[in-house]
């Protein structure tokens, strides 16, 4: 699959949205690590779905 993913050239706009992506990551894992218990879930929550777009736009 990974192949496949590299053999499509991205658009501009979803160039552009894996930045953004690349840069949002970190900061999303980092609130997911630390967030309390009571939190975790809408942190891991924002972290799946950041995650997903970025696989789906196949940065």
């Amino acid at each position: 699959m990974d192949v496949m993913r590299r053999r499509v050239k991205p658009t501009n706009h979803q160039q552009t949205q894996s930045a953004r992506l690349d840069d949002r990551l970190p900061s999303l894992e980092a609130v997911a690590a630390g967030a309390a218990r009571a939190f975790a879930s809408p942190a891991d929550v924002d972290l799946y779905k950041a995650c997903k777009q970025f696989f789906d736009l196949k940065c």
